[in-house]
């Protein structure tokens, strides 16, 4: 639908590619503030649980696992970030085919929850973990 078929980047294209490490830092940063409605709800259950510790040393810690804990994979993503464009662009000829592909497959698992026969493929999953 062209009307949806649209990406808006407002500043992403004013940041210099590999300019240092404070970038990607920064990048992150943005994302996790902007990132409230997955962050939200587990901050707001740390912030409540290290209100209760019986220390402040202690709670500051539990807040500091948990920036660690969301810094560390956005940092190491933007460690690989320049390897991944470079094999996204050479993927970019098969885009079309990967569209349809994930189309075809959404379209079909939704089916399949309409009818009700999800059953045809949680069966096997549920199996094999046995």
């Amino acid at each position: 639908m062209p009307g949806l078929d649209r990406d808006v980047r407002p500043w992403l294209g004013s940041l210099r590619r590999g300019s240092s490490v404070l970038w990607p830092f920064l990048f992150g940063t943005a994302l996790a503030l902007g990132w409230s409605p997955c962050v939200g709800p587990v901050l707001g259950s740390l912030l409540a649980f290290a209100s209760t510790s019986d220390s402040s040393a202690r709670a500051a810690l539990y807040l500091a696992t948990y920036a660690l804990g969301l810094t560390l994979p956005l940092m190491a993503v933007s460690l690989v970030a320049p390897v991944a464009l470079r094999l996204l662009d050479r993927a970019k000829r098969h885009l079309r085919t990967f569209e349809l592909a994930s189309g075809t497959l959404l379209a079909a698992m939704g089916l399949l929850f309409i009818t009700g026969n999800e059953t045809v493929i949680m069966t096997p999953a549920i199996a094999s973990g046995n």
